[in-house]
């Protein structure tokens, strides 16, 4: 199993100890064919895993109904789809639940940890594992990785907390609030008065501070873990593997707001985790230099006038195609930081989120709004 690990981060390791998982009971095989038990999509532990999921929405009018709001249990969800995966089956769609219910429960360690194991579990269980494939059809075997797309893309968009403000309701600030208020540029306050200003002071105290620092560090390790999924599925599904890119737009929204919040926090924070990983001596990578000073990674301070693109690339040149969508990611994160309020991040981000989309998903994002095939043209010559 490939507990991956890059410098400044928590290993994976590290986010399933945050999540008191043993990875390998999760993986270890169980009582039945093949080692993978049966299928419990029709046994009563189905209905019980949906009942501790199910919340009402706090945002949504109650009208005439004053009730206490239904919350979930998440602890209840992790554990029935955990127990049910070291002891009686090795089925996706558990996996991805105990994924979402991580994920609510541990933030991004919950969701690099949930995406650890379903790699694992795909790795040693793809040819027996449940639900199983019905000859050609590969609909049942996919639906438990769209569902995660879909879940996962709401968890971090409106679950995960970006900064806690006491005395407002709901105390948490989420992803999707900070889009609004980063969408309208501060202007369509709400009604408690929470503007990105107001927004920053909150997160400069030392309790929000350290919660987006943690997100912050924990987002490459995000990241790597959804291609690695995505590239398992790409491997042995083709055509049919469902598309990420609405989970990996979500990453890009946390790490523009992350960015956004911290300010020079980021930046410092980038260079503590470098020194911190090299032995004392500060040697910032390319992307990280572009990222947080403009400077080159001899030092060096680049000319602000100089746009050439040797000034900019590493003095070695961009050796691949994924070293270059991680300098996009660095550019990205630095006009985050330097002009939070320029939609130039944006379309950046969704152009990262363009690298592992297969063409057919690519082209209905770019002409799904409407203009098809004119608005696909225009994209690829705007002059």
């Amino acid at each position: 199993m490939n507990l991956y690990h890059k410098a400044g981060q928590t290993s994976v390791a590290d986010a399933f100890a945050v999540c008191h998982c043993d990875i390998e009971a999760l993986l270890a095989p169980v009582a039945g064919e093949s080692g993978v038990g049966v299928w419990l999509r029709y046994e009563p532990l189905y209905q019980q895993i949906r009942d501790a999921q199910r919340e009402d929405d706090p945002t949504l009018p109650m009208g005439e109904w004053d009730r206490p709001l239904v919350k979930a249990d998440w602890k209840a969800v992790a554990g029935l789809c955990a127990d049910a995966l070291s002891t009686r089956s090795k089925d996706f769609q558990l996996a991805a639940w105990l994924c979402d219910a991580w994920t609510r429960l541990f933030r991004l360690d919950g969701f690099v940890a949930g995406l650890q194991c379903l790699s694992a579990l795909i790795e040693r269980y793809w040819e027996t594992g449940w639900p199983r494939f019905d000859g050609d059809d590969t609909d049942a075997r996919v639906a438990p990785f769209v569902w995660l797309v879909d879940g996962l893309s709401r968890t971090l968009t409106l679950h995960l907390a970006l900064v806690e403000i006491e005395g407002r309701e709901p105390s948490q600030v989420s992803l999707d609030d900070w889009l609004r208020m980063a969408i309208g540029n501060g202007e369509d306050a709400e009604a408690g008065g929470l503007t990105l200003d107001s927004l920053a002071r909150y997160a400069a105290q030392p309790g929000n501070s350290a919660r987006l620092a943690e997100l912050h560090r924990r987002l490459d390790l995000a990241d790597d873990g959804l291609r690695c999924l995505a590239r398992q599925l790409d491997e042995r599904l083709g055509n049919h593997a469902p598309g990420f890119a609405p989970l990996t737009k979500a990453l890009g929204q946390l790490r523009q707001a992350a960015v956004g919040l911290l300010g020079e926090r980021a930046r410092l924070a980038d260079e503590a985790d470098v020194t911190a990983n090299s032995g004392g001596d500060a040697v910032l990578s390319d992307a990280a230099a572009v990222r947080h000073e403009g400077r080159s990674s001899s030092g060096a301070a680049l000319d602000r006038n100089d746009l050439s693109a040797d000034a900019l690339v590493p003095a070695y040149g961009i050796a691949n195609r994924a070293q270059a969508y991680r300098l996009l990611e660095a550019v990205s994160d630095y006009l985050a930081l330097n002009e939070p309020h320029s939609p130039t991040p944006y379309l950046l981000r969704r152009a990262i989120a363009w690298e592992h989309m297969p063409l057919p998903e690519l082209l209905l994002d770019v002409m799904g709004e409407g203009e098809g095939l004119a608005r696909y043209l225009a994209w690829l010559n705007p002059g």
